[in-house]
């Protein structure tokens, strides 16, 4: 298969991989409810990965557009022109989504649609979700809104502080100090759920990016640093990794307060660490899979968007097929990453990307 044109600039593979990779991982979760009448306790131990897996599409997300909140650390893009060439990559594909989940919910599915809080990324802004609906949207919504504020704070940054790095790296170490900070009292004033009250709450969320940016800026502004980190760092990241899983497999994280507040500060600072080493991996050793990786990190904001909104249909009609031996439920989810997969192409080549290109007529 001939590979699709990108969005902008020269493919990494090793950034490609580790988009896919968190694809992959997300989509292996959200597959398990089909096997839980064959093993509960396995679908329920695929939950610490798949919160390694947002965090690794958050912290890459944030590295990448870090590249771009440079230009206007530095004076060389405008606040109006960061903002347009973000929403041009992502609210068309985003508002498709919604309007498709809305239909298939409420005349498909039978069951609660959202509202109008989900028209403005305003549907876990400072609480959890209220309804069962477009779940997968809590990470564009922390997406959106990291990419609308951060911009705004480089830019008070910048007339304090002088374009350049200080006002870059000024306002990575303030979000990092004060999202932290603000998980810590959220915790102990209010005691909230792990997941639904830390993790996919916005305004709690807002430096996970902030660690895919603050490398960007390392590389940009601290080459001599950045070309020191590599190998080194990717081990200091597979230790917390695989320190947190220990911790949260030993631990009841619902009543260990400590851990709720670390992981969202050990798991993403775990994955950035690979961001270095992996940036250095420019091409596969195999065209296939230089070829079939970069496919599926082209596709992958398609395929993330698409996949859940298909498994709730397979679970509505084919949970108890599903049920009946483990060759069934395999048998199913190949078919729905199949699906997903073609599908997801698709939206991307004739939908997403052509929406992305328009972003040049306004930027130029």
């Amino acid at each position: 298969m001939k590979a699709l044109p990108s969005l902008g600039g020269s493919r990494v593979f090793g950034l490609d991989l580790m988009r896919a990779l968190s694809l992959i991982l997300i989509m292996c979760v959200h597959a398990s409810p089909l096997f839980v009448a064959h093993s509960m306790a396995g679908a329920r131990s695929l939950i610490p990965i798949g919160v390694i897996a947002v965090e690794i599409f958050f912290v890459l997300s944030g590295f990448l557009i870090g590249q771009i909140l440079l230009k206007l650390a530095d004076d060389r893009l405008t606040l109006k022109g960061f903002l347009l060439r973000r929403w041009f990559r992502t609210l068309p594909n985003y508002f498709l989504f919604l309007i498709l989940n809305f239909l298939v919910y409420a005349f498909v599915l039978q069951v609660q649609v959202g509202d109008w809080r989900y028209f403005v990324f305003a549907q876990n802004l400072f609480a959890p979700m209220q309804v069962a609906f477009f779940p997968e949207s809590w990470t564009l919504a922390a997406e959106e809104w990291f990419y609308f504020l951060t911009p705004m704070l480089l830019v008070v940054a910048r007339a304090v502080f002088g374009p350049g790095r200080r006002a870059f790296f000024a306002v990575a170490i303030f979000a990092l100090l004060l999202y932290p900070a603000m998980r810590i009292a959220a915790v102990v004033l209010g005691d909230p759920h792990w997941d639904e009250g830390i993790r996919k709450v916005v305004y709690l969320r807002l430096d996970t990016m902030m660690y895919g940016v603050a490398l960007a800026g390392v590389k940009q502004y601290l080459p001599h640093l950045w070309q020191r980190l590599g190998g080194n760092l990717a081990v200091v990241g597979a230790v917390l990794l695989l320190g947190w899983l220990a911790a949260y497999a030993l631990i009841d994280i619902e009543k260990a307060e400590w851990l709720a507040v670390l992981t969202f500060s050990v798991v993403p600072a775990g994955c950035a660490a690979f961001l270095p080493y992996l940036d250095r991996w420019q091409r596969a050793s195999v065209p296939f899979w230089d070829r079939w990786i970069t496919n599926l990190s082209l596709w992958s904001y398609s395929m993330y968007l698409l996949h859940f909104l298909l498994m709730m249909v397979v679970l509505k009609f084919g949970f108890e097929f599903a049920s009946q031996s483990l060759f069934n439920a395999f048998s199913i989810v190949l078919v729905w990453a199949f699906v997903v997969g073609y599908l997801g192409g698709k939206i991307y080549r004739y939908f997403e990307l052509p929406c992305t290109n328009l972003r040049d007529r306004f930027t130029a």
